[in-house]
């Protein structure tokens, strides 16, 4: 049903009208808040609290817009948007390429730092970028989000920026759209989402366990046993804000380590997020033997599910104390003792996540550029971009 919305605080940035349906773009959530809840999906992460929480702490370059879609005078939609400069150059690591392959990729990528427009969040694993109601057709969701992206851009070109590249992210295989409607885009696929079903009946870490094969639990007990010597613990805000040099030094280890990252968080993410969302957001951290913090991860209690976010720990106890596997365990348990459905575990590291039961589902992404001319290398720059990881799934229940 569509929603009245008679409660906007201030005047948009820009209007574009179509017909009868009308774009409003906003740059912060605090003007649109009760508008924005009462269309948007009952998920944190589509909530206001939780982009207030990100506009309080943004990583660096990164800028948020918000656009509500009125068809008649009635809320039918909202899109959210990202806009930032991007260097490929700088944003991927080419590790393992031989001399000759770096080089080639270096000059190429060299020309692609760019503006460009993310329908989606960047933050996050899913897709955070658009929801209509069901006021709208299919065909009318589709030509909105291309009216959409077209009239920011023009909007924001007033501002002396200049859109090159768009890029829709994330798409479950049941979310991609028919050919048609996005011709001008290049789908290809991500790395897969890696979720874990839980058991009606696990309500502790032990029945988990109790449900592995022999191999599996023998790995589990080994990992166990060498995280003895290791304290968790939920900490809360007032240990989060005592902590934040720590944990984002930790984090420091990981993102500074990845193959391809368009962003660093800010230093104060962890805090502004537990302030808005409470106890919904968990950080666990863990000590070593000296009380020094040697890793964290953080979940978000989504409804019925777990949302696993962002971590960071010590590579030498990681290596020492197998600290990533037990993390995983940990979030299990958590989920178990809470019971909630699923734990999403999001992207990367797909065969350790699968060695503790998560499934991984596909992703696909659309990324064009708005020039006819530079489109045309899109599908070249995406094979660079994304390559296929080469991972063994596994199976660890009976």
């Amino acid at each position: 049903m569509p929603i009245k919305c008679h409660h906007i605080e201030s005047s948009p940035v820009v209007e574009s009208a179509s017909g009868s349906r009308l774009l409003k773009f906003f740059d912060s959530i605090e003007e649109i808040k009760s508008c924005w809840d009462d269309c948007c999906p009952n998920d944190h992460y589509w909530q206001s609290n939780y982009h207030t929480a990100v506009e309080n702490a943004l990583p660096k370059g990164l800028n948020p817009h918000y656009c509500l879609v009125f068809k008649d005078e009635e809320l039918v939609g909202t899109i959210y948007m990202q806009h930032k400069k991007i260097n490929l150059a700088e944003s991927i690591r080419l590790n393992n390429e031989n001399l000759m392959s770096k080089i080639y990729k270096r000059l190429l990528l060299s020309n692609l730092n760019m503006d460009t427009l993310v329908v989606g969040n960047l933050l996050l694993t899913g897709k955070y970028g658009f929801h209509f109601t069901e006021a709208l057709s299919m065909e009318e969701q589709y030509e909105i989000l291309n009216l959409a992206i077209e009239a920011f851009c023009a909007f924001i070109k007033k501002r002396g920026i200049k859109i090159g590249p768009v890029l829709l992210k994330d798409f479950f295989e049941d979310q991609v759209y028919p050919k048609p409607q996005f011709e001008n885009f290049s789908k290809f696929a991500v790395q897969p989402n890696m979720i874990m079903e839980l058991h009606k009946e696990w309500g502790s870490l032990d029945d988990y366990s109790n449900a592995l094969k022999a191999k599996s639990r023998t790995r589990y007990n080994r990992a166990r046993h060498k995280f003895e010597n290791i304290e968790g613990k939920i900490i809360e805000l007032d240990e989060i804000e005592a902590k934040y040099e720590e944990m984002y030094a930790l984090y420091s280890n990981i993102a500074d380590n990845v193959d391809f990252n368009l962003f660093f968080l800010d230093k104060k993410y962890f805090i502004n997020l537990k302030k808005q969302l409470g106890e919904d957001f968990i950080v666990k951290a863990y000590f070593g033997n000296d009380g020094h913090m040697v890793g964290f991860f953080t979940m978000l209690k989504n409804y019925d599910h777990l949302d696993a976010h962002f971590l960071g720990y010590d590579p030498e106890c990681n290596k020492n104390c197998q600290l990533y596997l037990n993390m995983l365990f940990d979030m299990v348990e958590y989920g178990a003792n809470t019971k909630l459905s699923k734990i999403n575990m999001s992207r990367t590291a797909m065969e350790i996540k699968s060695s503790v039961g998560a499934k991984p589902y596909k992703m696909f992404c659309y990324l064009k550029h708005r020039g006819s001319f530079l489109n045309r290398f899109v599908p070249k720059i995406v094979s660079i971009l994304y390559k296929e990881v080469q991972w063994e799934e596994r199976n660890p229940f009976k």
